[in-house]
């Protein structure tokens, strides 16, 4: 199965430790340099907004997309630079017969949150399932993309208006609504910053200062007791509904294995 690596030219650091754990970890690849966002022409992107670190991380994206259409890649492997990576991942790869179908995108990363699952039955090697998305989970450290998908995903984002991972895998946005969307578990792949303090280290953020999004306020004593009673409220709310059985959704936490 084809692998890309996505990469920038400035973070030569990642590219190394991506090298030597891609190399420990038996999957071959191919480097694609990232598209930088500090250096694109604001002008051609006046109407979206978008952030340009976050115009480049998704034209960086559907470059990788472009390839598989252009050279009838049937399943691609796509990597992100700063992320951590199951032993087994080489095993999940090398027999591609428990993928699902040919218009697919299986999710192999996880932030370590709880998530809105539909069980499928599908299972994959290493004692792994696939699992429907059915919300929102957010990240793109490591897919799996079939042809057929790269080709809808392609006509889909001629115009970016969200950052890439709420366009593959934020599921009620219904941007991808006919492309079966999957999230293994347990998951393969985690950002590095997810498992573990980057502070100091080649993986903190290689968006610049300028480009980073302002802390939000602090919230007063009521709005966290507000924002507690709601979450509260909510899982309560979902926790009847499958005990009733009018959801086959389950809320799971996606680990790291």
């Amino acid at each position: 199965m084809k692998t890309f690596l996505i990469n920038l030219d400035r973070s030569p650091e990642r590219l190394q430790y991506m090298d030597e754990l891609l190399k420990h970890r038996s999957l071959p690849y191919t480097r694609v340099s990232a598209v930088d966002g500090t250096a694109i022409d604001r002008p051609v992107y006046a109407s979206v907004s978008l952030t340009m670190p976050e115009i480049g991380c998704f034209l960086s994206h559907r470059g990788i997309w472009e390839l598989i259409v252009s050279e009838d890649i049937p399943v691609a492997l796509i990597l992100e630079d700063d992320i951590e990576i199951s032993p087994d991942l080489s095993q999940l790869i090398e027999n591609p017969n428990w993928l699902p179908g040919d218009n697919f995108i299986v999710k192999l990363d996880t932030t370590g949150t709880r998530i809105a699952l539909k069980e499928t039955g599908l299972k994959a090697p290493t004692q792994r399932s696939l699992l429907e998305l059915k919300d929102r989970h957010c990240g793109t450290g490591g897919y799996l993309l079939s042809n057929a998908a790269a080709h809808r995903l392609v006509d889909l984002s001629k115009n970016p208006m969200v950052p890439v991972d709420l366009f593959l895998f934020d599921r009620k946005r219904g941007q991808t609504a006919d492309i079966g969307t999957y999230q293994m578990l347990p998951a393969p792949i985690a950002h590095k910053i997810v498992i573990e303090d980057v502070t100091g280290t080649a993986f903190e953020t290689t968006i610049p200062k300028k480009h980073l999004w302002k802390p939000t306020r602090r919230l007063s004593k009521s709005e966290k007791l507000t924002r507690e009673l709601q979450r509260i409220v909510l899982q309560s709310s979902r926790a009847l509904l499958v005990l009733l059985g009018l959801t086959s959704t389950r809320y799971i936490k996606a680990k790291f294995r």
